[in-house]
C-alpha cells in the first residue's frame, strides 16, 4: 500500500490501494511526492516523467522500468534493484542509492550531483553525459562503464572499481580516486586537474592527452603545469 503519498495522478493506469506490487504498470506522469514504496515491485514499470521527490523507494524492484526524466531529488533508493533501468536525463540530485543495484541500467545525461552511491552496482552503465558532481562513489563497482563525458567533479571514488571503464572527456577535476581501480580504463582528453591518484591502480589505462595539471600521481608527486598525457 502507498502511505503518505501528497497526490497520485496517473492518467493511464493508478497503482492499486491494495498492494506494493504492480509490475508493468503505466503510472506516467504520476506525482508521487514522498511517497512509501519500500519493497515495492515495479518490474517493468512505465513511470515516464514521474514525480517521485523524497519517496522511499529502500529495498524496491524496478528491473527494467522505464523511469526517464523522473524527478526524484532527495529520494531514498537504497538497497533498491534498478537493472537495465531507463533513466535517461533523470533527476536524481542527492539522491540516496548506497549499496543499489543498476547493472546495465542507462542513466545518459541524468543528474546525480551529490548522490550517495557508496558500494552501488553500476557495471556496464551508460552515464554519458551524467552530471555526479559531488557524488559519493565510495567502493562503488563501474567495470565497463561509460562515463563519456560525464561531470564527476570533486566527486569521491575511493576504493571505486572503474575497470575497462570509458571515461573519454570526462571531467574528474579535484575528484579522489585513491585506491580505484582504473586498469584498462580510457581516459582520453579527461581533465583531472587537482585529482586524487595515490595508491590507484593504473596499469594499461590510456592517458591520451588527459590534463594532468596539479594531480598527485601514483608515488606522490604532484604533476607540473603542462601535464598532458603523462605526470611530470
Amino acid at each position: 500500500m502507498i502511505t503518505h503519498c501528497a497526490v497520485l495522478d496517473a492518467q493511464s493506469a493508478s497503482f492499486p490501494d491494495s498492494t506494493r506490487s504492480c509490475p508493468g504498470c503505466d503510472l506516467r506522469r504520476a506525482r508521487l511526492f514522498a511517497a512509501e514504496l519500500v519493497g515495492a515491485d515495479l518490474r517493468g514499470t512505465v513511470l515516464l516523467d514521474l514525480e517521485l521527490a523524497d519517496a522511499d523507494l529502500r529495498g524496491a524492484r524496478l528491473d527494467s522500468a522505464d523511469l526517464r526524466r523522473v524527478r526524484a531529488r532527495g529520494a531514498h533508493w537504497q538497497g533498491a534493484s534498478l537493472r537495465g533501468v531507463f533513466m535517461h536525463e533523470a533527476d536524481l540530485t542527492a539522491g540516496m542509492l548506497a549499496q543499489a543495484e543498476l547493472v546495465g541500467a542507462d542513466l545518459r545525461e541524468a543528474l546525480l550531483d551529490s548522490a550517495d552511491l557508496r558500494g552501488a552496482r553500476l557495471d556496464s552503465v551508460n552515464l554519458r553525459g551524467a552530471s555526479l558532481r559531488g557524488a559519493n562513489l565510495h567502493s562503488a563497482t563501474l567495470q565497463h562503464a561509460e562515463l563519456d563525458k560525464a561531470s564527476l567533479q570533486g566527486a569521491e571514488l575511493v576504493d571505486a572499481d572503474l575497470f575497462d571503464a570509458s571515461l573519454q572527456g570526462a571531467n574528474l577535476r579535484g575528484a579522489n580516486l585513491d585506491r580505484a581501480v582504473l586498469r584498462l580504463a580510457d581516459l582520453g582528453h579527461a581533465n583531472l586537474r587537482g585529482a586524487q591518484l595515490p595508491t590507484a591502480d593504473l596499469r594499461d589505462a590510456d592517458w591520451q592527452n588527459a590534463v594532468l595539471t596539479g594531480a598527485v600521481w601514483v608515488d606522490g608527486r604532484v604533476c607540473g603545469g603542462g601535464s598532458v598525457g603523462h605526470c611530470k
